[in-house]
């Protein structure tokens, strides 16, 4: 069973993902997979600039999981995720 999960990215960024092909389904459960246990602190990183949704499916226990480290995070799951993906292209682990 699959679940839908919609995620805000920055509009900047979403545009970078495009042209590198990892905006997509497939890219997105592999980065949740990969980079949702790593990802803390989102609460204190703040993206700016205008934000676009992105919708896709995930299976019932990935959706569950990250839930769950929203929860833990005490925000919402869309603005978790894209904090995650902000984090992550914008910090230390990324070249743009």
């Amino acid at each position: 069973m699959s679940k839908t999960l919609s995620i805000k990215i920055p509009i900047e960024l979403a545009g970078v993902m495009s042209e590198m092909g990892q905006l997509n389904p497939q890219y997105l459960k592999e980065f949740l997979n990969r980079e949702l246990w790593t990802a803390n602190r989102l609460k204190d990183h703040q993206p700016v600039g205008h934000h676009m949704t992105y919708t896709f499916k995930v299976d019932n226990d990935l959706h569950k999981v990250v839930r769950l480290k929203a929860f833990n995070e005490d925000l919402p799951v869309n603005e978790m995720v894209g904090r995650m993906i902000d984090n992550y292209y914008t910090g230390d682990n990324y070249e743009l």
